[in-house]
């Protein structure tokens, strides 16, 4: 489906709603972000030329059910490289700096080989914060309360099994010692929670 929010320009081609198809390295004066329908902020133009808000199109990759590339909300290609606006790269600030290292971390999903392995495997850690952080309610730490907890009767049940020695009070120190871990990584994720949002509402306040 298309969207149109902004008058044609005959300069630079068809209008899908999303800034065209312009080669030129800022979007369109006359346009808007197809997905929140404003003003660009932080622009990014995808491997199909269309136009979008960082924070937008960053949104839409991040509630997908996995970490793949997402599609063009405009035509549906696959977006294989997101670019910044090179304008935005010189701009100092933390927002800034957040939204162009989420971009590398979108276009290293694109990357093949051992080189892509790495910065995938580099990039997973803040993936994961952000997932845990953009996604945390009260059935995700029960869920992963359950899920320690088994692994830990698991590993309790093979330590017996097989007559291992190396871990003190045996399979019952194992579940002892996931319970604690558990504990600590609940309260880890909910300080880590609580401090992020009070940080977005604290810059929202200056």
């Amino acid at each position: 489906m298309k969207m149109m929010c902004g008058s044609e320009n005959g300069g630079r081609g068809k209008n899908a709603g999303g800034g065209g198809y312009s080669s030129r390295d800022f979007p369109p004066e006359d346009d808007c972000c197809p997905i929140c329908f404003d003003d660009f902020n932080f622009p990014s133009k995808t491997s199909c030329g269309h136009w979008f808000c960082s924070g937008c199109i960053l949104e839409l990759w991040r509630y997908r059910p996995d970490s793949k590339q997402c599609k063009c909300p405009i035509c549906g290609c696959l977006i294989l490289n997101l670019v910044m606006q090179s304008s935005i790269l010189i701009q100092p600030g933390e927002e800034a700096g957040n939204i162009l290292r989420d971009i590398q971390l979108y276009n290293n999903t694109n990357l093949g080989g051992f080189s892509g392995l790495l910065m995938k495997a580099a990039g997973l850690p803040l993936l994961i914060r952000r997932g845990l952080w953009e996604n945390m309610n009260i059935t995700m730490l029960e869920y992963l309360c359950n899920s320690m907890h088994k692994i830990g009767l698991l590993l309790g049940v093979v330590y017996e099994v097989f007559e291992l020695q190396f871990f003190p009070n045996g399979g019952i120190g194992i579940a002892v010692w996931f319970d604690l871990c558990i504990y600590g990584l609940v309260v880890f994720l909910l300080w880590d929670v609580i401090w992020q949002r009070w940080m977005v509402v604290f810059r929202r306040l200056l």
